[in-house]
This record gives C-alpha cells, sequence and structure tokens, in this order.
C-alpha cells in the first residue's frame, strides 16, 4: 500500500500525534519521558522542527510543531524510529511499539492553533493522571509555568499570544493559564480534527467573514458528501451548533419550508444539516441529538443537500446560522 502524502510544507504548523500499538503503554517511567524528549531535542536541533506544545503520555504524545523546513515527516521519522530502538534495547525486546508512522492535522487558523494548545495542556488533567497539568513534568503547560524550560521549547509565539490576550508588555508565567482560560476546552473538535487527512486546508474558522455565496457553496460541498466519508473538519462543537439554532428558532418558531411538495418544519433539517456540515457529525451521531432514527436523520441531511440547491430563502438562513455559531464562539473566544 502506498504511503498517504503529507501536507508538509516549509513553515507549516501541525498538530501531531501517535499512539502505542494496540493502545499499549509507550512511556512507562521517567526515564522514557526523558528519552523522548531529547529526541525531540534532537530534531530540534537539527532545524527540522519547532516544538511549541507537547504533551507525553503512557499510550501517546501529542506536539504543537512548526516544520519551518518541511521536514516534519523527517524530524518524526528520526524521534520515533530512535526511541522505538532505545525502548526496545532497553527492554530486550523487539517488535513495533507505535501503531504507525505518525498522525498530523495542518493548522491553518489562529483559533485552531489557540484550541490545540488548549486540548494540549488539558490532556493530562483530562486522562486523569495528575489533578492539574501544570504539575505534570512532561508537556508543556509545566514549562510555561515556570520562568525557564528546555531550551529547545520554543516558547516565543505562545509567550506573544498570552502577553497579547493579558495586555502586558512582557510575559509572566502567571498570566499563562488566566490567558488561556479564554479558549474554551471542546475536546471532540480537536479529535475530529484529527480524522482523515484530506488535500488543501480546513474550513476556515473565518469564514462566515467572507461573502454569503462562499459560505453557501461550502456548505453545499459538505452536504453533498457520502456518510461513509468524513464530513470534513467541524468548524463548530454539536453543543454550540444546537444552542445557537435554539436561539434562532425562538424568534421564528412556526418557520416552514416546502419540500417535495409538502410543507415541512423548517428548523428540524437546517440543524442536521448544519450538525453534518459545521460539526462533522455522522448520521449516526446527528440522530439522537435530533430524537430521530439514524435513516430519518440521513434523510434530512439530504433534504438539506437539496434545499441549498433549490430554496434562496433558505440559502440565506442557512448561512445566518451559520453565522450565528461563529459569531457566538468568537465571543466566547475573545471575551
Amino acid at each position: 500500500m502506498p504511503k498517504i502524502e503529507r501536507n508538509d510544507t516549509e513553515d507549516s504548523w501541525h498538530h501531531v500525534t501517535n499512539r502505542g500499538l494496540a493502545h499499549r503503554t509507550i512511556i512507562e517511567d521517567k526515564k522514557d519521558a526523558r528519552k523522548f524528549m531529547a529526541f525531540m531535542a534532537r530534531a530540534v536541533r537539527s532545524k527540522l522542527l519547532e516544538v511549541h506544545s507537547f504533551c507525553l503520555m503512557t499510550n501517546h504524545f501529542h506536539v504543537l510543531a512548526r516544520s519551518k523546513s518541511g521536514h516534519l515527516s523527517e524530524a518524526m521519522r528520526r524521534i520515533q524510529q530512535r526511541y522505538v530502538l532505545w525502548f526496545n534495547r532497553s527492554r530486550d525486546r523487539d517488535g513495533p511499539l507505535f501503531r504507525g508512522r505518525y498522525c498530523s492535522r495542518r493548522i491553518h487558523s489562529e483559533a485552531h492553533w489557540a484550541n490545540v494548545i488548549r486540548y494540549i495542556d488539558e490532556n493530562a488533567t483530562e486522562a486523569r493522571i495528575v489533578h492539574d497539568s501544570a504539575e505534570y513534568p512532561y508537556c508543556s503547560r509545566y514549562y510555561y509555568g515556570r520562568a525557564r524550560g528546555p531550551r529547545w521549547l520554543k516558547r516565543e509565539k505562545v509567550e506573544r499570544e498570552v502577553c497579547a490576550r493579558e495586555g502586558s508588555a512582557s510575559y509572566s508565567p502567571e498570566l499563562y493559564d488566566a490567558a488561556w482560560s479564554r479558549t474554551p476546552l471542546v475536546p471532540g473538535l480537536v479529535e475530529r480534527r484529527l480524522g482523515p487527512a484530506r488535500l488543501g486546508p480546513d474550513a476556515h474558522d473565518d469564514l462566515v467573514a467572507g461573502s454569503p455565496l462562499a459560505v453557501q457553496q461550502w456548505m453545499l460541498q459538505q452536504a453533498l458528501l457520502a456518510d461513509g466519508t468524513a464530513a470534513g473538519s467541524p468548524v463548530a462543537a454539536s453543543e454550540r451548533v444546537m444552542a445557537c439554532i435554539d436561539q434562532l428558532e425562538r424568534s421564528d418558531a412556526a418557520w416552514q419550508i416546502r419540500v417535495n411538495s409538502r410543507h415541512r418544519p423548517g428548523w428540524p433539517i437546517l440543524r442536521a444539516g448544519l450538525l453534518r456540515t459545521a460539526a462533522g457529525l455522522r448520521h449516526g451521531e446527528i440522530a439522537p441529538l435530533l430524537g430521530r432514527s439514524e435513516n430519518t436523520a440521513g434523510r434530512m441531511v439530504a433534504m438539506h443537500a437539496a434545499l441549498l440547491v433549490q430554496d434562496a430563502d433558505y440559502r440565506v438562513r442557512i448561512s445566518r446560522a451559520f453565522g450565528a455559531v461563529h459569531f457566538a464562539r468568537r465571543e466566547r473566544d475573545h471575551v
């Protein structure tokens, strides 16, 4: 089977992760963690990548990296190959340790970049390894909470973002947690973006700033994807989609649309369409949110796709709903 081409270009940002084969432990003790960090440091010194955020867990790892030279694949090959060789030799074992090469998702927007940092920061807490990730010495949050850290951890951009959020002229470790608390943690959104890679950039988080036609064309493209495939990179959490449409529905609860010569309530179809296209859910995931069967949810998504082509009023409403979802998310991100 041919290798999947990586989207590694010069100066590109990536959320990189991998886990142990069959969920086995890859970091068993402090010595393992230090060795893995040492191999990351080698790759940084070789100018193959920059590490801006990371977390080493017992059976997987996360890294926010920038590939200034476009050699992320080579950097990760060296890190993992050297670590597996050391791990096996130190335990008198052989064979694979990781489930594959690695998984990466290219980052195209500031909002996605911030969400990845928040996600990586909270990984150890969410896994209940520690009560507070700031106490976990094998993640970048531990070092950003201190004046100094390893020289291979590239801190400048993250520290500038913290200063900008807190209105401070200079970085102080005390500012770090306060600054990132402004970015809500939505683990499912980051995890879905780590799904199957696709060519070209993700749907931009500021897509709503474009013309209504651009939003509608993107929505149509997403809606027409078969349910067997990922719906593309999600740009909003399903909870946010549901809350925003609930609010819109209260202003026009009686809205009806004509589908196949019959009038139907419009909001359930619009909900299904946005859950599919904006939240990236499959039909089986949409069904319980709407209180419908999976087949019915699939039909509603199909109606949504048809209405995007046939009904100008529906296109306007879906654009407004999409805009409301993004506006609400931005308010939470920047307040």
